[in-house]
């Protein structure tokens, strides 16, 4: 049974809408539940393939939120923002896995530091 089929028997009358928004909370609580087992530990945060940078805005706002006073918690993000540059035969398995795939726009890198700028100013 995969997520969806288990969704529709769990919540039979949920909009398309209100599972995309469902999923999204409970990623964010996700996030902030892992935010809140580092508390007591040095050290910075990094991400690995930002792809849009979504999870970086949101542990930065958790940040934010959990410690607004720590200069020393820097959170990093790193990503080519060029996609895959190739693939071999053992990436073949999965459907997403072709070169270029997750690519973005040249300015993109500059989008997404201003959108993280923003979250820093607030």
């Amino acid at each position: 049974m995969t997520n969806d089929q288990a969704d529709d028997r769990i919540l039979p009358r949920e909009s398309s809408h209100e599972r995309t928004v469902r999923h999204c909370l409970a990623e964010l609580l996700s996030l902030d539940a892992l935010y809140r087992m580092i508390l007591d530990i040095p050290g910075v945060i990094m991400e690995f393939g930002l792809h849009r940078g979504r999870h970086l805005a949101a542990l930065t706002a958790l940040r934010g939120v959990h410690e607004p006073c720590n200069p020393h918690r820097r959170i990093i993000g790193f990503d080519t923002f060029t996609g895959f540059p190739d693939v071999t035969d053992i990436d073949t398995t999965s459907p997403s896995a072709a070169a270029g795939r997750f690519a973005l726009t040249d300015g993109y890198p500059h989008h997404l530091h201003d959108v993280l700028n923003a979250h820093e100013q607030g």
